[in-house]
């Protein structure tokens, strides 16, 4: 019986909050979210993404990207990356919707936005200043 509940949990998702987790053998796996219609061969987040694996790459770690359609912001559905819990962390480019980050930054995970800024959601935040 033991073993049957065990398994169940382990299939519906349930995660201890008391068991020790094992510590990682590697980098972590760094989950890269740009909403679909930022991303292009030739845009700027294309370049950025290039240079953000480069730099985790060279400090040990891994990124995965995955593009987000509109219609997965609007129904506030969770990216692949966390349904799976593939990634230990969150870097969020070309700005997805205020009510689409609120629900990512509230997931549990370290989240960072690079590029945009909502003061409204507590994260933390890398903004450019090409004015100044």
């Amino acid at each position: 019986m033991r073993q049957r509940i065990i398994r169940l949990a382990d299939e519906l998702g349930y995660v201890n909050p008391n068991a020790q987790s094992a510590p990682k053998a590697a980098g972590l796996d760094v989950g890269i979210l740009v909403p679909d219609h930022f991303f292009s061969n030739d845009t700027f987040y294309a370049m950025f993404y290039k240079q953000l694996m480069h730099a985790l790459t060279e400090a040990g770690h891994f990124g995965l990207l995955e593009l987000i359609p509109e219609d997965m912001q609007s129904s506030r559905t969770l990216p692949n990356l966390l349904r799976s819990r593939k990634v230990d962390a969150l870097i969020l480019l070309g700005q997805p919707t205020e009510d689409y980050t609120a629900v990512l930054a509230a997931h549990g995970l370290p989240v960072i936005a690079l590029d945009f800024h909502y003061p409204s959601i507590p994260m933390d935040v890398v903004v450019g200043d090409n004015v100044g």
